[in-house]
């Protein structure tokens, strides 16, 4: 079973290892897959994802699984958005929403809950493109 430490140095290197495509990228989608909510956002994000490839998205993963903020905080340095992520979390991070964040990791475009669908989400992130 893999110790949590473990699983940290594991989401470090699969973020670090988009640095490159990132700093290409026009936005950035961000989510926490654990939670109840993130679960039901997946299979959406899943469904859209491959239509993107290529079209400046690039989709990072910050995992809160461990309820570790610095852990957290630190994926979100290493994947260039810890600027927005932190603006708009603060000191209270929550589950369940997904972040489009500018390239630049600056600020959040856009904001996505389970209650939007595969369409709703793939139009975000084309005016995150565009715009």
């Amino acid at each position: 079973v893999p110790s949590a430490t473990s699983k940290m140095s594991d989401k470090m290197t699969d973020v670090k290892s988009m640095t490159a495509e990132m700093e290409m990228a026009k936005a950035v989608f961000i989510h926490a897959d654990w939670c109840g909510s993130c679960k039901i956002l997946e299979p959406k994000v899943t469904s859209i994802r491959a239509g993107f490839e290529g079209k400046g998205i690039t989709f990072v993963t910050l995992d809160y699984t461990d309820k570790d903020q610095d852990g957290f905080y630190a994926q979100a340095e290493a994947a260039g958005v810890a600027t927005a992520i932190r603006a708009a979390l603060g000191d209270n991070v929550k589950t369940g929403q997904m972040f489009i964040v500018s390239a630049d990791g600056s600020k959040v475009l856009s904001t996505v809950n389970k209650t939007n669908t595969s369409m709703e989400i793939a139009a975000r992130l084309k005016d995150a493109v565009s715009g």
